[in-house]
């Protein structure tokens, strides 16, 4: 999907700046310039858009709060988890609704079967999936093993406490 949009994008931006010899002499410059620099603007932003997507996520637990950085980041109040569960695959994604799906990275929203909704974080290959629930989201992330398990026992023991 997103590739299809961005070779529409750039056909349509390229076909505005190609028209431009068709115009009166006079307005021909201006036109090049105005299409060219919206072009430009547009072509950065999605290049932009697409190198931070890209961007490994960082996740951080301190002693109120679980931060995950990057794109899709989120900053939940440890005291509105409700339940953490270690999974060892990611369930069957349904579909799409709002993220990043290329190249096995997935970051955004997404439905997934048996969940629903999930703001779903998870790069590289399949491997074990951390779920977390709050009142108001789910959110399934990855990372190496031994960081999984750190994270999942954090937030036990965040449970067990609150």
């Amino acid at each position: 999907m997103e590739a299809g949009f961005s070779v529409l994008t750039l056909h349509a931006l390229g076909g505005m700046v190609y028209i431009q010899r068709y115009e009166v002499e006079h307005k021909k410059k201006r036109g090049y310039w105005l299409t060219g620099s919206i072009s430009a603007v547009i072509l950065i932003g999605m290049i932009g858009l697409l190198v931070w997507s890209f961007q490994p996520h960082t996740i951080s637990i301190d002693q109120k709060e679980l931060h995950i950085s990057g794109i899709y980041g989120v900053t939940i109040p440890l005291e509105e988890v409700e339940q953490v569960e270690r999974l060892d695959r990611l369930p069957p994604v349904q579909m799409k609704t709002n993220g990043v799906a290329a190249r096995g990275l997935l970051k955004g929203d997404f439905l997934i079967e048996g969940y629903g909704a999930v703001r779903l974080i998870v790069r590289g290959e399949p491997s074990p999936v951390l779920y977390i629930e709050t009142e108001k989201r789910r959110i399934m992330l990855n990372g190496d093993e031994e960081q999984l398990d750190e994270w999942y026992k954090t937030l036990r023991a965040q449970l067990q406490v609150g």
